[in-house]
């Protein structure tokens, strides 16, 4: 089994477990969430907006799969420390950022030696199937059908992960991951696709052929602060065709950027 089959096989065995995972999240408790949250108290009626609050502990409520962490690490605000409602505000919009909830509120418990913040969420669903439908070169005859899955949140760490298969004309298909944050407080990210698929080309000065198109590429990012990050990524492609004189390309790629968002 040459490189390229055994990838073959690899991408069609991650599709049919991303649809196996589909099926086994379908299940009651993916609707629910934690319905005991502790009485709160409206901290914004008892002093004044810009009033300091030292802040004893920090709750999270509501995340039935995400893991407590992944909402903590968000928050610039820590046990021991003050913060006043707008800095309250702030780290709340920073939860909300995620992109995994439909709602975050922020409650707090008084108590004699300050507060106890509480973050409390409402996920939203984090898995999509859609289909693939479309024309190619704008001509009925040449359809492209499949379907797709993108699972949100994966593993309730944040992470995501898509598969796409298509058939007809140019059947293909692709896997995508994606890591936000690993290694702690070296916050790395990291991303994976993987590409397989036919085309059918022309040229003017040849016969139409077929080209097989197979591609890898991986990023290693780092972010540095809350809108800046650098990143490293690698690219590897083949390409070989069905023409009369067989050709074969192999791409590799190494690029670097580095953004203030």
């Amino acid at each position: 089994m040459d490189f390229c089959n055994k990838y073959e096989f690899f991408l069609k065995m991650t599709f049919i477990s991303c649809i196996m995972i589909f099926f086994n999240a379908l299940t009651p408790t993916a609707f629910t969430q934690k319905s005991s949250v502790p009485p709160t108290t409206n901290i914004s009626d008892t002093q004044p907006k810009n009033h300091p609050w030292k802040i004893v502990a920090i709750e999270v409520h509501g995340n039935k799969r995400t893991k407590d962490y992944v909402i903590l690490r968000e928050l610039k605000l820590k046990p021991g420390c003050e913060a006043t409602l707008e800095d309250i505000e702030i780290d709340r919009k920073r939860v909300q950022n995620l992109g995994l909830f439909t709602r975050v509120e922020v409650g707090a418990m008084q108590q004699d030696d300050g507060i106890v913040l509480q973050i409390i969420v409402t996920e939203r669903w984090h898995i999509f199937p859609y289909p693939i439908f479309y024309r190619n070169e704008k001509d009925w005859k040449k359809l492209s059908y499949g379907f797709g899955l993108s699972y949100y949140n994966f593993r309730g760490r944040n992470e995501s992960f898509s598969s796409d298969l298509w058939f007809g004309y140019n059947p293909g298909l692709s896997f995508g991951y994606y890591n936000p944050w690993f290694g702690g407080k070296l916050r790395l990210y990291s991303r994976v696709e993987i590409y397989k698929g036919s085309v059918k080309s022309k040229s003017l000065y040849a016969e139409a052929f077929n080209e097989k198109r197979f591609g890898i590429s991986y990023t290693l990012g780092k972010r540095i602060g809350y809108h800046t990050f650098i990143d490293f990524g690698l690219t590897h492609v083949n390409l070989t065709t069905t023409a009369k004189e067989a050709i074969f390309h192999s791409l590799k790629g190494v690029k670097m950027r580095n953004s203030t968002q």
